[in-house]
């Protein structure tokens, strides 16, 4: 995440994802992967309206590029392996890709994989439209994710494990356009309630 992106109306979608988050009482680790030596920290908790029992992550650890990118998400995976947070809000520049390794603007799939595989908690993640020259379904299959709810220039994915998924999904479908919702068939208006009903005989 770049100074420069805060507060535009992506983040106001992402505030309302958080605020769904809320209403479930499901504490939310926010992950902006700064990679500005003077990320302002203040702005972005302010705009995404971050309280309890939401936290950002990353004040106290190196930046998200660089020698230091490996440093950075083995400090994230240290908070999430702590399991104090249902849902992880993964919020990259751009989003997801398979070949720009190394580039602060994206995590690879390997990446996400190693943050949230096999752990019982809910997964969000940013995707610019086309980033990384991935599309949602692209994104959605190659994460395996539950679906993805589409802002328009982006989209947040949601994955994850554990009845709280199902939970949230569920919220998605009850406050937000359900027609907006991308299915892992990628069936753009799949309702997300019907997602959810499979996700929770999985």
């Amino acid at each position: 995440m770049r100074n420069k992106h805060i507060g535009d109306s992506l983040d106001l979608a992402k505030r309302r994802l958080l605020e769904i988050a809320g209403s479930l009482n499901l504490g939310t680790l926010i992950a902006p992967l700064p990679c500005q030596r003077d990320f302002q920290f203040d702005l972005y908790e302010r705009v995404l309206g971050v309280e309890a029992p939401h936290l950002v992550h990353g004040r106290n650890t190196v930046r998200f590029s660089g020698r230091n990118r490996s440093q950075h998400l083995n400090d994230l995976d240290a908070a999430v392996q702590k399991g104090a947070y249902m849902v992880v809000l993964l919020d990259p520049d751009s989003g997801l890709s398979e070949d720009r390794q190394g580039d602060s603007r994206y995590l690879s799939p390997v990446e996400v994989r190693h943050l949230v595989d096999g752990r019982l908690l809910t997964w969000l993640l940013y995707h610019h439209q086309s980033a990384g020259r991935l599309s949602y379904d692209d994104v959605i299959g190659l994460l395996g994710a539950a679906g993805a709810y589409n802002f328009g220039k982006a989209a947040v994915v949601v994955g994850g494990q554990g009845e709280q998924t199902v939970r949230f999904i569920d919220a998605i479908s009850d406050s937000l356009n359900p027609n907006r919702w991308i299915s892992p068939m990628g069936a753009a208006g799949a309702n997300p309630g019907l997602v959810a009903d499979v996700w929770r005989h999985r």
